[in-house]
Order: structure tokens, then sequence, then C-alpha cells
């Protein structure tokens, strides 16, 4: 059983690639190429000044990671907040959390 706790800057080489993979073989992502580390972990500090962003982690292995934030759009919009999750492949076990 894993455990559920809030992401910290630290665990951005492990997201990032967890994350790669949907980028660059899928087309899940809207990017073409996977961020580098220093802009990743901008994204990670840029979302948890004001939202929550959590990790699931079995042992030492970060398996997969969820985070909901401010969408931003060209337009003047009305508020609309997005939410992600995504998991690594090696995470076939997760189950849902009662």
């Amino acid at each position: 059983m894993g455990t559920i706790r809030f992401a910290a800057i630290a665990d951005a080489p492990a997201l990032l690639a967890i994350y790669t993979p949907y980028v660059e073989k899928t087309s899940i992502s809207f990017e073409y190429t996977a961020p580098s580390l220093t802009e990743f972990e901008g994204r990670i500090r840029e979302i948890i000044s004001e939202y929550p962003y959590i990790v699931y982690q079995e042992g030492d292995a970060i398996l997969g990671y969820a985070y909901s934030r401010y969408w931003k759009l060209s337009m003047p919009p009305p508020k609309i907040h997005s939410t992600s999750f995504t998991s690594s492949p090696k995470s076939r076990t997760l189950r849902p959390i009662s």
C-alpha cells in the first residue's frame, strides 16, 4: 500500500520521468516535446503556491501525481480550473482509495 502526500520541488525528476512518455508517445498532452527539468520545477513551484499538487508513492518510487490549477486562456475567460492525474506504467496495481 502506498502513500499520498503533497509534492515538493525535489520530486520534479520523478514526476518528469512519468510525464515525458505521455508527451513523446501519445497525443494526450498538448506539448510536442517534454519540458526541461528546470521548466518542470518551475511549473511545480507555480502550482504549489496556490493549488494542491499531490503524489502517490510506494516505497521510494513515485508512481503517479495529480494537481489542480487555474487554466489560463488568451481571451478574458470565466474562471476555469483544470485537474490532471498522471500515472507511471509501473502503477498498474493502483486501486481506488476507500
